[in-house]
């Protein structure tokens, strides 16, 4: 089970976040190679289910609140069902900005700097 905590309701996270990574030695690459590396993106539905892209890998799931924050359980990555012995990391999300920032762990382990993803004004 993979889980990302973060603080705030319900109601408050459906939406599209996005930003880009730091990853060492990414700037050596071509920038058709480089920008859907280091790009992130997390799409959060009215349903609570989700997509976190990082780096071209998907994880998707279920999201649910819980005492202030809010759990994503990724039950796929690469649209493949996580084993139940795989070894996944538990991730917090920290609000930024009054709630249109968000920062999380790099999931892929290729950076360990937080991604800040700046939610969309529109949601999409």
């Amino acid at each position: 089970m993979f889980l990302l905590g973060c603080q705030g309701g319900s109601a408050e996270w459906p939406g599209t976040y996005v930003g880009k990574r730091t990853v060492p030695n990414a700037d050596s690459l071509p920038e058709e190679l480089r920008a859907p590396y280091v790009a992130s993106k997390l799409e959060i539905k009215e349903d609570m289910k989700f997509v976190f892209t990082v780096g071209g890998i998907p994880y998707a799931g279920t999201a649910q609140t819980s005492e202030g924050n809010l759990l994503l359980t990724v039950q796929t990555i690469v649209e493949k069902p996580i084993s139940k012995d795989s070894k996944i990391k538990v991730l917090t999300a920290k609000w930024n900005s009054r709630g249109q920032s968000i920062s999380v762990p790099d999931p892929t382990g290729a950076s360990t700097k937080e991604i800040v993803l700046e939610r969309k004004p529109d949601g999409n």
